[in-house]
């Protein structure tokens, strides 16, 4: 059956939630820190490797499919070349198994890479933060409602 004819079932909640928690809140967070003069390029940086990853990455995703169908299928096709169908369908879903293990295994080190590397800056448990001590200004007069003509 074709993708196109394919009934919808449920909702897509599930993916508007993901999409608004990658693409709406997740550069919040990945510019939170920034200086706010550094904003634009830290911005632009961001931008630059999503576009980056969005073009490498299925490409290269791609490249694993195809080498890993035709890793399957080579040993295995018949020496007239032509492969049955079930063998062909095994090909393609051992193309698929070995292709989402390693986006899996990419995604898990992205994962552990920015729990490794990015780290908050710490306050040290010696130090206090140092709050402004606010400064109390008294002014002379006469009596209530009088000035003695200073401002």
């Amino acid at each position: 059956m074709p993708a196109a004819q394919v009934p919808q079932s449920g909702s897509d909640a599930c993916q508007h939630v993901l999409e608004f928690v990658f693409f709406l809140a997740g550069p919040n967070v990945a510019l939170s820190g920034v200086d706010p003069r550094d904003a634009g390029v830290a911005g632009a940086a961001l931008t630059t490797s999503q576009q980056i990853g969005a073009t490498l990455g299925p490409a290269l995703l791609n490249t694993l499919y195809l080498t890993a169908i035709t890793g399957y299928l080579g040993p295995r096709a018949p020496a007239s070349g032509e492969a049955s169908r079930a063998l062909q369908l095994q090909g393609f879903l051992h193309g698929y198994r070995i292709t989402f293990i390693v986006a899996g295994a990419l995604l898990a080190a992205a994962v552990l890479a920015l729990t490794v590397l990015v780290k908050t800056p710490k306050t040290p448990a010696d130090t206090q933060p140092t709050a402004p001590v606010p400064t109390v200004v008294r002014h002379s007069s006469s009596g209530p409602g009088i000035r003695s003509g200073r401002c």
